[in-house]
């Protein structure tokens, strides 16, 4: 009485195993989604860092500048200074730019071939899940009509 039940309800006896399919499911995703984010955030780090290290030399040389500049008694020597500075300036903040440039495009790769092995993942464990919940239905369709 209680297998009639189930059988006209849709209830599936067996459903241990779709379930445990769909658990992989979830597991393998969240499990690809930190660890894009994870290796997103070391590449942000590594960004930032590297970008610190170069506000830190551009301090430094805009120190060396306005001390040059404070003793300087030449126009013609305060503007060679003024236009070495500017183009030092200009040189750090492309090589800024280029370095970001450089590591979000390197981070856009991983990331792309992280997400393309997670879907593998997830679709190979679907498919098994799939595969399992119509075992389960066949059984309970075998069962539900002996």
């Amino acid at each position: 009485m209680a297998e009639d039940t189930r059988a006209r309800s849709g209830a599936l006896p067996d459903g241990g195993a779709a379930a445990d399919a769909m658990a992989a499911i979830f597991e393998k995703s969240a499990q690809a989604w930190l660890a894009a984010h994870e290796e997103a955030l070391a590449g942000m780090q590594a960004v930032m860092g590297d970008w610190l290290v170069r506000r830190r030399e551009a301090i430094d040389a805009s120190r060396r500048a306005v001390e040059q500049l404070s003793g300087c008694r030449d126009v013609a020597e305060l503007l060679r200074i003024q236009q070495e500075w500017i183009g030092d300036s200009m040189r750090r903040t492309a090589s800024d730019l280029g370095a970001i440039n450089d590591r979000v495009a390197d981070a856009a790769r991983r990331t792309t071939g992280q997400f393309e092995e997670a879907m593998r993942t997830v679709t190979e464990a679907s498919r098994k899940a799939n595969e399992a919940m119509l075992g389960a239905a066949g059984g309970a369709g075998r069962r539900a009509r002996g």
